[in-house]
């Protein structure tokens, strides 16, 4: 016998703002949200059509310490690299964090907890499959 879970997850995208660059040459953030989240970073415009995503405990400090700041982590230097390259390439970048988010699990309705890594790891993949089922060029490894 197989056991069954059916699980159904959905979002919202609200537009934080418009990434850009300081006089320092440092990503500079529109104000960011102080919570646990999902967010996106969305490049269009002069051919590109790409999307960063990932999840943290705190989008504010992740967006501070790791991309407007000086963090040296793998991902944080490659994706930091690529927004001030698609910046200086005319792009525009654009920060969404996720909103609207509910989850039900075999019928019920959970309460959404973003502080939950589980729930934002779940979240953060889902918004990884929709990207891709739209052809968006995807910067996760």
């Amino acid at each position: 016998m197989t056991d069954l879970i059916r699980i159904e997850a959905s979002l919202e995208w609200e537009e934080i703002g418009n990434v850009s660059v300081s006089e320092t040459g440092r990503l500079a953030m529109p104000d960011v949200p102080l919570g646990p989240g999902i967010y996106r970073f969305r490049i269009s415009g002069n051919g590109c059509n790409e999307v960063y995503i990932g999840e943290t405990i705190s989008i504010h400090k992740r967006m501070i310490r790791r991309y407007a700041g000086l963090s040296k982590g793998e991902t944080t230097v490659r994706i930091r690299n690529r927004l001030l390259s698609r910046i200086d390439e005319g792009c525009s970048v654009n920060l969404d964090a996720a909103s609207g988010c509910t989850l039900e699990v075999d019928g019920q309705k959970l309460a959404v907890n973003l502080a939950d890594k589980i729930q934002r790891r779940l979240f953060e993949n889902a918004a990884l499959l929709s990207a891709r089922e739209l052809g968006q060029t995807i910067l996760n490894l």
